[in-house]
């Protein structure tokens, strides 16, 4: 089956320009402000709520990840700290738990970059879907809710997935020091 021509539509700066699948797949270029081009709000209200909630997806997998990985690295951490009591001052002490540590670091900020980002872009979907809303109050199918409460209660749901990182960050820093500092209280 030939490709059908693309559209394309360029309206507003570049800046403002985000992509919105056309019926065929491919994509177009649409300007939050001229929503008028597009001949049916439901459809891109859907877009835009189907790639903020694949964001979230993305994030959440991300944060599942590097708690995966953090429980298997705390694992093998605990296991050589543990083979290592009582012998504080052996070298095997002080190299393969710190080193555990540090990749435990280095893993937590790559992973905190991969979910900030994710939930960035969850953000600016959100916030284009609440544009959509702004310019047709019809698609908003429960007004008992206002968008700054609904905004809030997803704000507060982004806190632990964007804290975790961090958390892990100070975590594996105390862990990396540990070792050392047993190491010079028993020589």
């Amino acid at each position: 089956m030939p490709r059908p021509p693309h559209r394309s539509f360029s309206c507003g700066t570049p800046s403002d320009r985000f992509i919105v699948n056309d019926k065929w797949g491919y994509g177009a270029r649409i300007s939050p402000r001229s929503y008028d081009i597009m001949p049916d709000p439901e459809d891109l209200l859907a877009h835009c709520r189907d790639n903020a909630h694949r964001e979230t997806g993305l994030m959440l997998s991300r944060l599942t990840a590097l708690l995966s990985s953090q429980s298997f690295l705390l694992i093998a951490y605990a296991t050589s700290m543990a083979s290592a009591h009582g012998r504080w001052h052996e070298p095997f002490t002080l190299a393969i738990p710190p080193v555990l540590a540090l990749l435990g670091i280095a893993l937590a900020i790559e992973g905190r970059r991969g979910i900030k980002a994710a939930a960035a872009a969850s953000c600016r979907w959100q916030e284009r879907g609440d544009h959509v809303i702004t310019e047709h109050p019809h698609l908003l199918h429960w007004p008992d809710i206002s968008r700054s409460e609904a905004s809030a209660a997803r704000r507060a749901g982004e806190q632990f997935p964007l804290h975790a990182p961090g958390i892990f960050l100070v975590a594996w820093g105390w862990f990396a020091c540990l070792p050392p500092a047993l190491f010079l209280a028993h020589i």
